[in-house]
């Protein structure tokens, strides 16, 4: 009873299936098939298990391991930005570096954000409720409707 417990099956299932003791019978042959069937059901679950936790591992340490180049990055670049500042043959390569600091700088936030999905698909995750101004939210969020007319005539 205790090994059909482990399988997922219930105290009175087992003494029923205890009960019943030809292994010709078609209730014998089905159980036979479900037992295997139950046991690669465990096995994939646990699969899937190790793997969410592998992936969610990996999104935290690649947000935490690309920071720092980051930083390093943005720092030669902001110094060579400091040192071309000004000289008229470096115009070009200053538009270059322009761009490069401007994709640099848009990164940290990516990673931030990498970061924060990590920590949201924490199983122990606890979500704090709070209350909120709705009104508020509306008019202060992109979403404003363009006009007055158009405020009134929506539901």
């Amino acid at each position: 009873m205790a090994s059909a417990a482990r399988e997922g099956f219930s105290g009175a299932v087992a003494v029923v299936a205890a009960a019943q003791g030809s292994a010709d019978d078609e209730f014998s042959r089905l159980r036979g098939g479900f037992h295997p069937l139950l046991a690669a059901s465990h096995e994939q679950w646990d699969d899937l298990r190790r793997l969410d936790s592998f992936r969610r591992e990996s999104v935290s340490n690649l947000s935490r391991d690309l920071r720092s180049p980051l930083t390093a990055t943005m720092a030669c670049l902001e110094t060579l930005q400091t040192r071309w500042q000004g000289d008229a043959a470096r115009a070009a390569d200053s538009q270059l570096l322009e761009t490069a600091l401007r994709n640099t700088r848009n990164a940290p936030g990516m990673v931030r954000t990498l970061g924060h999905l990590a920590q949201l698909d924490e199983p122990d995750l606890q979500l704090r409720p709070m209350k909120l101004d709705l009104g508020e939210c509306w008019t202060t969020s992109r979403c404003v409707l363009p006009n007055a007319r158009a405020a009134r005539a929506w539901p």
